[in-house]
């Protein structure tokens, strides 16, 4: 179903002119002082959280060294995200499955910073030499073998996140012994905030899922999409997971029902298919084109007040899974699917469409894709998602001054987990030797200690009022991460990736 042109262009105009007026000035306060000490305190009411999936912490440079040849926390927009932890990662146990709930729960994995940055030489170091493809994985130092060992995945960290509770791997949204949790969007819900999941991968993968579903198993995809179709927790859903299209944007010879079944596309596709709770049927939309209008805030369905399913059309990834990618050595020099949005108008589009409502909304934003990239070992790609994730935060911090203000809204950014083990050149002779920057658009010289996650901690930046409730959610300090990893403007203060869940939890119960 295509959207038509606005014809409330004008009513949508007056409304953002009018959040303008409202927009923060330099700490994010509104008016003058005198005026805002007679006011009532603004209340947070919009929380947008934002993933960059499997960036272990060399990533995050390696793109900033691209675009802009600095480090990530001298350049826009993190410069002006001023909180700057460190997070936990680490799963309840190493389990893949439920277990019974008589069995006692017990914290099996963790974190432990001596163990991390343990600089005695490997006992028994595999071959290898850290370079992308190696069979087997060179790791020449203690800490290093730490870190590779007892990782979470991502259905595990997002419904730590989403929940609270840490749990088995491959969980979505359930406890250790599958029992469903209450997530973040389903309490939401309840204050009649609007929700919504955005996602660079398949629209019900690990990350989104676990802040929007229940189920045992993560790759159970059709059961995960029926019930956020159905559920009527969400507001807007936007991915991957087309089922008649390639990772190129071509039209697939036969369909293929991965990720969401014939007969919900189908029901999507009528223009009839009604959530619960909800009066107003899903508006599928597809085309480039139409998200674009919704990130221009120029469609006149957004009025309808319909959920929004932005279904792109691509199998997996936006772009990360097109067929040159695979052999690109160079970043951006394998050609982009030119008829699929970017994820900054994926994102810009659903803030549009949930700050609609006056309640309040909360958005999970994910760059997934990065871990893709990570997994394949490809720096070329992993540069190019993780760059495109940044420019989705940029996206992010200019459409909160716009049309909101640093008082009633507040911007997590982090990851969920490492992979990949990302570091500099010298790093199998030099411990934790970081990437050294190359200059603004020249490729970097980095090793890969591994192909799959890690129990690193990860970065968390924030910014809003509300950010500073991280303090009471504090578990520990490590001391080595900010300088080893570059992380300047951090103490290396941590927190748990359950504290995610407290937190948000904390701002949407105070709202009344």
């Amino acid at each position: 179903m295509s959207m038509k042109t606005n014809k409330l262009r004008g009513f949508f105009t007056v409304i953002f002119l009018l959040a303008g007026l409202n927009a923060c000035n330099g700490d994010g306060s509104t008016g003058s002082p005198a005026a805002d000490d007679k006011q009532d305190p603004v209340v947070t009411k919009n929380i947008i959280l934002m993933i960059t999936d499997g960036a272990s912490d060399g990533t995050w440079d390696i793109a900033s060294y691209w675009t802009q040849g600095e480090p990530l926390n001298k350049t826009a927009p993190y410069n002006k995200l001023p909180t700057r932890l460190a997070m936990s990662t680490f799963a309840l146990w190493q389990r893949h499955s439920p277990v019974s709930c008589d069995k006692k729960k017990v914290q099996e994995d963790g974190y432990v910073a001596e163990l991390a940055w343990d600089t005695h030489p490997a006992n028994q170091a595999p071959p290898g030499d850290g370079s992308a493809g190696s069979s087997a994985y060179f790791r020449p130092f203690e800490g290093y073998n730490y870190l590779n060992r007892n990782y979470t995945d991502s259905a595990a960290a997002a419904t730590a996140m989403a929940t609270g509770e840490k749990t088995y791997l491959g969980a979505i949204g359930v406890d250790y012994c599958g029992q469903p949790l209450t997530n973040l969007v389903s309490i939401a819900k309840q204050k009649e905030w609007a929700t919504g999941v955005v996602t660079s991968v398949p629209f019900n993968h690990a990350t989104p899922a676990g802040f929007a579903a229940h189920n045992t198993l993560r790759s159970n995809y059709q059961q995960i999409a029926h019930e956020m179709l159905t559920s009527g927790k969400l507001d807007v859903v936007m991915g991957a997971g087309h089922p008649h299209y390639t990772n190129d944007n071509q039209v697939r010879n036969a369909a293929a029902y991965t990720y969401i079944s014939q007969a919900d596309f189908e029901r999507l596709r009528s223009g009839n298919f009604v959530a619960q709770n909800n009066q107003k049927p899903w508006l599928l939309i597809e085309d480039k084109n139409d998200f674009e209008m919704l990130a221009a805030d120029i469609a006149s369905d957004i009025a309808n007040e319909q959920p929004i399913m932005g279904l792109v059309q691509v199998g997996s990834t936006l772009q990360a899974r097109r067929a040159c990618s695979k052999s690109s050595t160079v970043a951006f020099t394998c050609p982009f699917n030119s008829n699929v949005p970017t994820l900054s108008t994926l994102a810009k589009g659903a803030l549009n469409a949930l700050s609609r409502n006056e309640n309040g909304m909360f958005v999970m934003i994910e760059g997934g894709a990065v871990d893709w990239a990570a997994h394949d070992n490809n720096l070329s790609a992993l540069i190019e998602e993780q760059v495109d994730f940044n420019q989705t935060v940029a996206t992010v911090v200019e459409w909160v001054e716009r049309n909101s203000n640093w008082q009633e809204t507040v911007l997590i950014v982090t990851s969920d987990h490492g992979n990949a083990f990302v570091l500099g050149e010298d790093s199998a002779q030099i411990p934790f030797a970081q990437v050294t920057n190359p200059g603004a658009q020249n490729m970097p010289s980095v090793k890969f200690f591994s192909n799959n996650h890690t129990n690193e901690l990860v970065r968390v930046y924030a910014k809003g009022k509300a950010s500073s409730k991280f303090e009471q959610y504090l578990t520990g300090t490590d001391f080595n991460f900010p300088e080893n990893y570059n992380h300047t403007g951090a103490s290396g203060q941590f927190i748990d990736n359950t504290a995610i869940f407290h937190l948000v939890e904390g701002i949407i119960m105070q709202q009344q």
